[in-house]
C-alpha cells in the first residue's frame, strides 16, 4: 500500500507500526487562535484510512 503525505509517497508493510511526526512553525504574527485540526490518511485509491480531529490553540 502507498500512503501519499504532502505530497510525498510511502510504501507500507501490514502489521508494521509507523509513527508520523509534523512539526508545522508558528510565527509570532500568527493571531492567537482556537482551531479544530483533522488528520486524514489516504490511500493510493483516494479511500480514507483513518481520520482524526482534535483542537488546537496557537497562544
Amino acid at each position: 500500500m502507498q500512503v501519499y503525505l504532502f505530497p510525498l509517497i510511502y510504501n507500507l508493510v501490514s502489521g508494521d507500526n509507523y509513527d508520523l511526526k509534523i512539526a508545522v512553525p508558528i510565527l509570532q504574527r500568527y493571531p492567537k487562535i482556537k482551531v479544530q485540526v483533522r488528520v486524514a490518511l489516504l490511500d493510493d485509491t483516494n479511500k480514507k484510512l483513518f481520520c482524526q480531529q482534535f483542537p488546537v490553540q496557537i497562544d
